[in-house]
């Protein structure tokens, strides 16, 4: 056998494994300690319990030959998937020649497929035993440790099987690679995982090139994963995405779909949309373009930044000689524009696309490559986190002599009293009889985030002058300024809100601060003070400048030491922001929002109080505060057993249960649901099984999986679950205002063209709140998928045709999607909760549900009255796709 020190035994990864391995363990197959017998084993199973071995030499032929047919007559049973008469036959053939680790690892396979982990684990580890070369002994034995949730056992087995696969060459190096990288991520070294995986699939198409983008996308670098995608269709690059989009569905890659919809900003592509934000821009251009061409000394060009080729057809169509739109490196982009500018009539010489040139400092270099005679820049306006950085390079090109669109830009800041924020924000003291103060620990971690909200939406008094801070000065003299808001109105601070307004050119101005048409959101900091200010009082702060890149491409503008003081006395009292603080919620205030959600609470203490008896033992899965558990037990359970995979969440759960003297009864572990087993986290079977693991689509948090393992491995055969059913609702609309969509449609008579640019947009679903939007609806609701929790899911989804009757004509643009479910009963009545465009999901900024909204068509499909359309609907038991079908 080839020595382990050598790095060419260690196949394509090399070095890599080779430290890798080094990490783990000796050369020599990893020790784990013998599995105990399995309880009740039959008196068949005994036959592989270590039996004396018979040489080859003391068997007849005969015997030979009637293994050989025993083993080749289990073999076709197992192909068939009759395990239980397989298991007959290599129990036969053991029995007839002992010790045949082979003939083993086929009982042990049988055994799996039963899913009989426990008994299937000890065989394997038989089979190890008699030789600790069998690659596939190891890797069987490491998949079904996986199932077992041992992680770390599973791990050494897979190793082993790497070593040992270039003795025969099976299993096959994708399969031992692949779920070695799951061991790693799931052990908590995403690292390792990835290297793994890259070194393998190198620089060309290979089958684990999806789920290392996906290790890279959850470890944080979506820029890896897109390249690991691009290289798919490496001889056409606009392919890998469609492709990659197209193959979903069929995949059941979920976490694939959540990386894709991310790689493209939607906002990039509905401000610019925006008939405001077009018009102004339109006006800008046209004002700056009148302007060059007055002076009459040249040809002019101009460079756009960080738009979508728009604003350079504009200014091309105004007599532009040349244009350079400057975008980050992405060849899928690069090609859609160069399509986008012939779709516009520009010629290959009017237009050249640009990448971003990086200074020696990191950052960019505004100047570099700048185009001959250029005398016009204009620089999109999409997210405000990069306005500051925005007028910073304005300031550069005009001291440079070139003009700007926009010409300058500044920040207003006021301060509000909010309700709704508020209660979003702030926990307790008592939530639903209970004291949750302890989970109020994470309310200090929120002042450190900007929220977004539309203010116009919600309902606020604004308490302070509206005051105006320059940020064009650099990030050092910004850090160094002060804020005076002067109050006007007495009231609770709850927040200091804050937007960019802009002067694009002379007198053309744009806003994105609070407007009836949604269009931006607003930035808001949420205060918590101990009084109200009262009028004649003022608010001073100290500027903050925090970033979201090395490079400070995203600035938001905060505020620290928040003091509220009268004339130019010292402050009364003072506000801190915590920006160091550590958040183990990531910012998430929906968990707020949902807790504080008195219906949602209430539905679920009614279906507690019906379905807990005497002596009930219950699962809370994804606990969270411990809300549900505490509930669960005031209802008169036995013993709670509540799950929370983030473990500093937990340990806030487990402080909120002791306050309320219910640790006795309460039992939280940091882990998922999945990890936990009846004979050891849980001494028996549980009679009911809660937990809230909704998101905006039904099944996104993986609930149905959930449901289905506690049940497979958990739960009493009349186990009562909360939620029972739930539904996905769904009705088509019309979007008369399509600035909202995502794509382009067909434009108007001397309008722009940009439909090439709809190649970059997966009729992915974006969460929407269908009370901002006007739309019409095209048919009554309609149910796409209804789930009974207690049925086991279909692991490959769900796909249906339906037809869906229209009952208003018009132009069908899109789907929105919402549910209902099903908690439980009360007397004769069902206890429901329901998201739907009705509901306060449908307007409430930050709550922890809205409605999808699933574009079908961009240009819209024409419909009439009284016909049905067929909508092809499809469910990975995570996310809802549809599309519309000519069947």
């Amino acid at each position: 056998m080839t020595q382990v020190e050598d790095k060419e035994y260690f196949g394509p990864w090399g070095e890599a494994y080779a430290t890798i391995y080094d990490k783990v363990g000796p050369h020599n197959p990893v020790h784990l300690d013998p599995m105990p017998v399995p309880q009740g084993a039959d008196s068949a199973t005994s036959s592989v319990q270590a039996p004396a071995i018979i040489t080859d030499s003391a068997i007849s032929n005969s015997t030979r030959q009637t293994y050989v047919d025993q083993f080749r007559q289990g073999s076709e049973l197992y192909s068939q998937g009759r395990y239980a008469q397989s298991v007959e036959c290599f129990h036969a053939a053991d029995r007839l020649r002992p010790g045949q680790a082979d003939c083993v690892v086929m009982l042990a396979n049988c055994y799996q497929s039963m899913d009989q982990h426990s008994k299937a684990e000890g065989i394997y580890k038989y089979a190890t035993d008699l030789d600790p070369h069998h690659a596939i002994a190891w890797y069987n034995r490491g998949l079904t440790l996986q199932a077992l949730g041992r992680w770390q056992e599973s791990r050494d087995c897979q190793l082993n099987a790497l070593r040992d696969h270039y003795l025969t060459g099976t299993p096959a190096m994708e399969s031992i690679a692949s779920t070695l990288a799951a061991c790693f991520v799931k052990l908590g070294d995403a690292k390792s995982g990835c290297r793994l995986l890259s070194e393998l699939v190198g620089s060309g198409p290979h089958p684990l090139a999806q789920q290392l983008a996906e290790y890279l996308s959850d470890s944080g670098e979506p820029g890896k994963a897109i390249d690991v995608l691009k290289q798919q269709h490496p001889a056409d690059l606009e392919a890998w995405y469609k492709d990659a989009v197209g193959a979903l569905a069929l995949n059941n890659n979920f976490r694939q779909s959540d990386l894709l919809s991310r790689l493209l900003t939607i906002q990039n592509f509905t401000v610019p949309k925006h008939p405001r934000v077009q018009e102004g821009f339109h006006n800008a251009i046209k004002a700056a373009m009148a302007q060059i061409k007055a002076k009459d000394d040249g040809p002019a060009s101009m460079l756009e930044l960080d738009g979508l080729g728009m604003y350079s057809i504009m200014a091309l169509r105004e007599g532009c000689q040349f244009a350079a739109c400057r975008v980050k490196s992405w060849d899928v982009l690069t090609t859609a524009l160069r399509r986008t500018f012939m779709a516009n009539g520009c010629l290959e010489h009017q237009a050249q696309i640009q990448e971003y040139v990086p200074s020696s400092s990191g950052g960019e270099d505004p100047l570099a490559e700048i185009p001959q005679g250029c005398k016009l820049v204009v620089q999109g306006v999409n997210c405000p986190a990069s306005v500051p950085l925005l007028i910073q390079r304005m300031q550069t090109f005009q001291a440079a002599g070139m003009l700007t669109v926009p010409k300058k830009g500044a920040l207003k800041v006021m301060g509000i009293q909010c309700d709704q924020l508020h209660h979003q924000t702030n926990v307790g003291p008592v939530v639903s009889g209970f004291d949750v103060s302890n989970f109020g620990d994470f309310c200090t971690a929120i002042r450190k985030y900007n929220l977004n909200v539309h203010l116009h939406h919600a309902d606020h008094v604004q308490l302070s002058e509206v005051v105006t801070v320059d940020v064009a000065k650099g990030i050092n003299e910004l850090s160094e300024m002060k804020v005076k808001l002067p109050i006007k109105t007495a009231g609770r601070l709850d927040a200091i809100a804050t937007w960019y307004d802009f002067e694009l050119f002379d007198g053309i101005e744009l806003s994105m601060g609070p407007a009836s048409d949604g269009l931006w959101k607003q930035n808001i900091q949420m205060v918590h003070l101990d009084q109200d200010v009262a009028a004649g009082e003022s608010v001073e702060m100290d500027i903050v400048v925090t970033r979201w890149a090395k490079d400070y491409t995203q600035q938001w503008i905060m505020f620290d030491d928040i003091g509220v003081a009268r004339e130019e006395k010292a402050p009364t009292q003072t506000h801190q922001t915590a920006l160091n603080s550590f958040d183990a919620l990531g910012g998430a205030v929906w968990h707020f929002d949902m807790m504080s959600d008195l219906k949602r609470n209430d539905a679920y203490e009614r279906a507690l109080i019906a379905a807990v008896k005497p002596g009930s033992i219950v699962l809370d899965i994804g606990t969270g505060s411990g809300l549900l558990a505490m509930m669960a037990a005031r209802a008169g359970a036995k013993h709670v057993y509540a799950c929370e995979m983030n473990p500093d969440v937990a340990e806030k759960a487990k402080a909120v249960i002791k306050a309320n003297g219910l640790e006795d009864r309460i039992t939280v572990y940091g882990k998922r649901s999945t990890d936990i087993h009846v004979g050891a986290e849980l001494p028996a079977p549980v009679d009911v099984v809660v937990t809230e693991t909704m998101g905006t689509d039904l099944l996104s948090e993986a609930m149905y999986f959930s449901l289905h393992d506690a049940v497979k491995r958990l739960t009493t055969p009349d186990v009562v679950l909360i939620p029972s059913t739930g539904r996905v609702l769904a009705q088509l609309i019309e979007v008369p205002e399509r600035w909202h969509m995502d794509g382009f449609a067909i434009p108007k008579e001397g309008g722009l063209d940009m439909r090439p640019l709809n190649t970059l947009l997966p009729n992915f679903w974006s969460m929407v709140q269908m009370k901002k939007i006007k739309y019409v609806a095209l048919s009554d609701v309609t149910t796409l998928f209804d789930f009974d929790f207690s049925v086991p899911y279909n692991p490959k989804g769900l796909l249906d045709t339906l037809k869906v009757p229209l009952i208003a004509s018009g132009r069908l643009h899109a789907v929105v999607i919402w549910w209902d479910s099903i908690l439980g009963r009360d007397g004769d009545e069902d206890i429901i909760i329901e998201t739907g465009p009705e509901s306060r999901y449908a307007s409430t900024d930050h709550a922890h549900w809205s409605q999808m909204m699933q574009i079908l068509s961009f240009d819209g499909v024409p419909v009439t009255a009284g016909e049905s359309i067929p909508l092809r609907v499809y469910t990975d038991n995570h996310m809802t796709f549809c599309e519309l079908t000519e069947q």
